[in-house]
């Protein structure tokens, strides 16, 4: 199963090991899914842990930050990033989990935005869906396999 998961639950499961991001990190790391990511989903993840508000965290050191994300991508499978999907006006960063996903014909994105992604609850292509779930949802769906 190829799953989307949106940059935010990415940075709280480096920040923590406890919470539903980590679960489903620790999930991922077990084989139970595979990671999605694209050039651009890569990049935001690096600058996302680079803000000041992340970086001055008690503890935080860049060098872990690098390593998780180098590692993450040595284990997901990465598209190239040539799709530009443009299903939520106005939010390069959801359009760049869409485009990820419609290009891996992922079956899921995983997202905590209850705002524009989540009301989606699917984006149908001609021949497929992909679903788009909160993390709760998801963990759940995945203990239901």
């Amino acid at each position: 199963m190829k799953v989307v998961v949106d940059t935010n639950l990415l940075v709280r499961a480096f920040l923590s090991s406890t919470g539903r991001a980590a679960q489903l990190l620790e999930a991922f790391l077990a084989g139970r899914f595979r990671i999605v990511l694209s050039p651009l989903l890569i990049a935001e993840l690096r600058r996302v842990l680079a803000y000041p508000r992340i970086a001055s965290r008690p503890g935080f050191r860049s060098g872990d930050a690098n390593t998780f994300v180098d590692r993450l991508t040595l284990q997901a499978d990465v598209v190239p990033g040539h799709y530009d999907v443009r299903g939520v006006p106005d939010d390069l960063s959801d359009n760049a989990l869409l485009s990820a996903a419609v290009e891996a014909r992922a079956d899921y994105i995983v997202s905590e935005d209850a705002e524009q992604l989540l009301p989606l609850k699917q984006y149908r292509l001609v021949d497929f869906v992909i679903n788009i779930v909160d993390c709760e949802s998801f963990l759940r769906r995945l203990d239901e396999e």
